[in-house]
């Protein structure tokens, strides 16, 4: 498991324009003005983004963020290219008794289709396997989110299954794609 002492130093560069540095309260007026920027495509997957009006409700998530990695040593990050926050992506769940994570993961939308998030998540799964010592990872992906769902496609991650209704979004169910990745099958 992570410890807050690693938490606190955890920084990836995966380019010279892009790096994952652990969310923070420093983030907060720029991921606030990213999802106000992208708001309507994000709330279309984001069930949480109806609840951000001010910096302060970010500030709150940030709080929530910070209090999941105290209590079950999940990894938020900050996705950061050229100098500016691009998105989140982290390890929303990990069961450290089965050694498996979670990994979800937005963009705001001036920073789509360039690349950063396939780099981003693979660099976040590479950290799961390697210093996380992970055994499985998964990522659920709503069907009608093809963006999304390509990331782990072109990560040859294997769609295990269909979750029917499986997240209820803002005022009607999904369903979901359930993909996994498994440590051996990591090159």
């Amino acid at each position: 498991m992570q410890t807050q002492e690693n938490l606190k130093k955890l920084y990836i560069n995966i380019d010279s324009e892009t790096c994952l540095s652990l969310i923070g309260f420093e983030y907060s007026q720029e991921l606030y003005s990213l999802v106000a920027k992208s708001r309507a495509s994000l709330r279309k997957w984001l069930p949480w983004v109806d609840y951000i009006h001010s910096q302060g409700d970010f500030s709150q998530l940030i709080q929530y963020y910070l209090n999941k990695h105290r209590n079950n040593g999940t990894i938020t990050m900050c996705i950061k290219h050229k100098n500016q926050a691009a998105g989140i992506i982290g390890f929303n769940y990990i069961d450290w008794k089965n050694k498996s994570g979670a990994l979800g993961y937005w963009l705001g939308n001036q920073f789509r289709g360039k690349g950063i998030m396939l780099s981003s998540c693979r660099e976040m799964i590479q950290h799961g396997f390697r210093h996380l010592h992970l055994h499985k990872i998964n990522i659920l992906c709503a069907t009608g989110n093809l963006s999304s769902r390509k990331i782990p496609e072109r990560l040859n991650f294997r769609k295990e299954g269909l979750l029917r209704d499986g997240e209820w979004l803002n005022d009607h169910y999904e369903d979901l794609y359930s993909y996994s990745m498994l440590a051996k099958e990591w090159a």
